[in-house]
């Protein structure tokens, strides 16, 4: 599988685009296909313990014979096939993905236009009313307790916007404000803005527009219940099930931790629910009192299914970011990691450096192959994360697989452009816990962010994704942060974070 480095200036939207030109016609993706292989347990099952079959097996869907993934150091854009491309690996690169430029009044028309995707960033919900889309009946989301709805509607949306670009449409239940997009402007280097829908005037309701125009193609962040399969740019139960943690054994045999029938086989173990989001559902099982608070969580919850692993002692949490296309090819985004603590607990800050992101693709790389050759054996391609815990002796093991615009992807397409602008600042962190806030309101923050990065231009420099202000001197806030060394990104951190200690805070 060819991988290749992202550029630093496509957008997200450039990506669907191009994968949704190359994407085989007539490619099977009927949620039967998926469902065959799976070993589920019987419908009336309350507790659904998976356990995958070491029998199912993922072929490569590469004609050529590669033991090892082919990295190509280079800066091209994303691949698309040449017109002589008799395989899969036979692919050979563009100069760059075409980006449309949009007088405003065709954007109207552009709307009706079959083969132009709404991104839609926003989550859908199954515990919580308050939020855009519910799925309730089917691609159920393990979100209990529900984040506030700000998260859902304001925070992680508008971050993801952020990146987007003009070639797609991005709808977001309230459009960002002004100051933020003049915000945008003036931080993220090679900014393009979004064209954003919003439905703070009942202007552009999203599923009426599908139910009128049945042509009109939608790129989920997560399979939505509400929205026609035939009108998601990727089958949405193809998606659901390559989200899924039980389906991570088939991905990969050689990475992936020891499963089990249960908890009581061996302890310590980790118990998960498989599709849940962030930390949520996560339980390690060392006793029965963890067991019982186990059970007492799945009653609370309608009994979702769930995954049991071996516990691993981690030395290291390194996760990457990459997109795969249709034909088999790989845009390599970088890596992340969250770092350990004094305390031994891991920090919710995404670390990343450009120069350490040569070395990070090659130890990575083999990890996300084995997830993308799955993915295509399946009829999946898009964005997606996956997240390695290493051990002591230097083994890593795939724990879990985002098939979806990372919370890190932002930040890490921003960095290339921050370190070519503003003399060589390749240390970076990215900050998106709610237990951070900054201690004035969002014009405040927005103004400091700009006054502080033009009188510290070269020292360092920041970029407000995304925000929301709850008081008059409380603004949440996704942020990232750069300088020439980790100690520069955490002071600047600190100028614009302060830290909310109540118990109960600081969901990512």
């Amino acid at each position: 599988m060819h991988v290749t480095r992202y550029d630093g200036k496509s957008k997200l939207g450039d990506f669907i685009i191009a994968g949704i030109d190359v994407r085989p016609q007539g490619l099977v993706t009927d949620a039967e296909l998926v469902m065959k292989s799976l070993p589920l347990a019987p419908a009336n099952s309350k507790n659904k313990i998976i356990m995958q079959s070491d029998e199912i097996s993922v072929s490569s869907l590469l004609t050529d014979d590669e033991s090892t993934p082919s990295i190509l150091f280079a800066s091209n854009s994303p691949l698309t096939p040449s017109s002589s491309a008799a395989s899969l690996g036979d692919c050979a690169p563009r100069a760059k993905i075409p980006r449309l430029e949009l007088r405003p009044e065709t954007e109207k028309e552009r709307f009706a236009a079959s083969n132009v995707p709404v991104m839609v960033f926003e989550s859908p919900s199954t515990s919580s009313d308050l939020t855009s889309f519910k799925n309730v009946e089917k691609f159920l989301v393990h979100d209990f307790p529900a984040a506030p709805p700000q998260y859902w509607s304001v925070m992680r949306p508008i971050r993801y916007a952020a990146l987007a670009g003009n070639s797609v449409k991005v709808w977001t239940k309230k459009a960002p404000p002004a100051a933020l997009l003049s915000h945008w402007d003036l931080a993220i280097p090679d900014f393009v803005r979004p064209n954003f829908i919003s439905d703070d005037s009942g202007s552009f309701d999203l599923l009426k527009q599908v139910q009128t125009n049945p042509d009109m193609l939608i790129h989920a962040y997560l399979p939505l219940e509400q929205i026609p399969e035939e009108n998601h740019v990727v089958s949405p139960s193809v998606h659901y099930h390559v989200a899924g943690k039980g389906a991570i054994p088939e991905m990969t045999v050689q990475h992936a931790p020891k499963h089990f029938l249960d908890t009581k086989t061996q302890r310590p173990c980790v118990a998960k629910v498989t599709h849940a989001m962030g930390s949520l559902g996560i339980f390690i099982v060392k006793n029965d009192d963890d067991e019982n608070e186990l059970h007492e969580f799945l009653a609370n919850t309608g009994h979702p299914e769930v995954v049991v692993t071996e516990f691993i002692d981690i030395s290291r949490n390194l996760a990457c970011h990459f997109f795969v296309y249709p034909t088999g090819e790989m845009t390599w985004f970088g890596y992340s990691e969250n770092e350990k603590l004094d305390s031994g607990g891991w920090a919710s800050d995404s670390t990343f450096c450009i120069g350490k992101q040569e070395e990070m693709q090659e130890l990575l790389v083999p990890y996300a192959t084995d997830v993308a050759k799955y993915f295509l054996s399946k009829g999946f391609w898009g964005f997606a994360g996956i997240d390695v815990l290493f051990d002591n002796n230097g083994k890593g093991y795939v724990v879990d697989v985002n098939p979806r615009v990372t919370g890190s992807m932002p930040a890490l397409m921003t960095s290339i452009g921050v370190f070519e602008t503003f003399n060589g600042l390749g240390v970076g962190k990215f900050r998106k816990s709610t237990k951070w806030h900054y201690p004035g309101s969002m014009e405040e923050l927005l103004s400091f962010a700009n006054k502080w990065n033009t009188a510290n231009k070269e020292k360092g420099h920041v970029v407000i994704y995304s925000v929301y202000q709850q008081g008059p001197a409380c603004t949440q806030l996704n942020i990232g942060a750069w300088g020439k060394t980790e100690e520069e990104v955490d002071a600047i951190l600190a100028l614009f974070c302060k830290e909310d200690t109540r118990v109960g805070a600081g969901r990512a």
